[in-house]
């Protein structure tokens, strides 16, 4: 799930209204173009999970109701077509981390969606060397940059992706993030909110998939209520399994699979001279220990490939 969170401790985005708007403003049907695939919607959870909910409207933008939402606010348009109030510009934050690039490649298309509605962007993108380190340095590792940045609440929109049922039931992921007492309340953005700890203690306690499912339909129509986070893509992932995993029956689960990446690659082991030991000595020499090396190779390969 790739998704914004947007910082509620004071900021622009504290307002509930501007968080509301800017959520309208987002296409999320071009973020899944530019993704080349996926799925655009509200829902905090996957369409193929019983969690997912199909009532939270369209995923296109809706730029005119955005800007309703902002004249409410006070953020009305000056005559530079820019988002002003008490003389001040609607200015925003709007940071990614490098080392996941889907994030990178929607961030100048949210920058274009609210741009349009008048707001000033800026984005940000980690080791971009717009953030300097406690010593005034540059940082060179963006994960670090990243954590470092959010500690210090140094951000309003911060582009974020999450599994969501890494265990398979969602109260791990909505109390870590939405929980006051959740435990990632650094990820959050100081949200902090009486009504959806209600729901989700209720989630805690709920016994069976009807009662779990119904108490995760409450607390995340409470979460969305306020706002906190506006989900923009569940991505698509690909797999293929060999005729013999077909054969044996198996099923390819949600949390089952791998990632390759085009620069993996194998590389030839020099393999050591043999060595004598207590009770053991090879009589072959680097021969045999080769040919055991190349077939404990093979034997690694038909594990991992296949």
């Amino acid at each position: 799930m790739f998704y914004n969170m947007a910082k509620t401790a004071p900021s622009p985005v504290a307002d509930l209204k501007v968080r509301q708007a800017i959520d309208l403003a987002i296409d999320r049907e071009d973020a899944m173009d530019l993704l080349k695939g996926g799925h655009g919607t509200r829902s905090l959870f996957p369409q193929n999970t019983p969690y997912y909910q199909d009532n939270l409207g369209s995923s296109l933008a809706k730029a005119t109701e955005a800007g309703a939402l902002l004249d409410d606010a006070g953020w009305t348009l000056d005559s530079s077509n820019k988002r002003t109030k008490d003389g001040q510009e609607l200015t925003i934050e709007l940071c990614a981390y490098e080392f996941r690039p889907d994030l990178g490649l929607m961030q100048p298309e949210i920058k274009s969606n609210l741009e349009a509605l008048g707001i000033t962007v800026n984005d940000r993108m980690t080791t971009d060397g717009t953030y300097l380190n406690a010593t005034g340095g540059l940082y060179a590792d963006d994960w670090v940059e990243l954590t470092d940045r959010v500690a210090a609440g140094d951000f309003d929109i911060l582009m974020w992706s999450q599994n969501v049922l890494a265990t398979g039931d969602p109260a791990a992921f909505l109390n870590n993030f939405f929980h006051t007492d959740g435990g990632s309340t650094k990820y959050n953005g100081g949200f902090s909110s009486t009504n959806v700890d209600v729901k989700l203690d209720a989630l805690n306690v709920a016994e069976g998939h009807t009662a779990r499912v119904a108490a995760t339909a409450e607390a995340h129509a409470a979460i969305l209520a306020e706002q906190p986070v506006s989900h923009l893509v569940t991505p698509y992932w690909h797999y293929s399994l060999s005729d013999r995993m077909v054969t044996e029956g198996y099923t390819a689960y949600g949390a089952d699979y791998y990632i390759i990446h085009a620069e993996m690659f194998l590389t030839t082991v020099p393999v050591p001279a043999p060595v004598a030991h207590r009770g053991c000595l090879s009589t072959d020499g680097a021969g045999a220990t080769n040919a055991f090396a190349a077939g404990a190779a093979a034997l690694l390969a038909a594990v991992f490939l296949h």
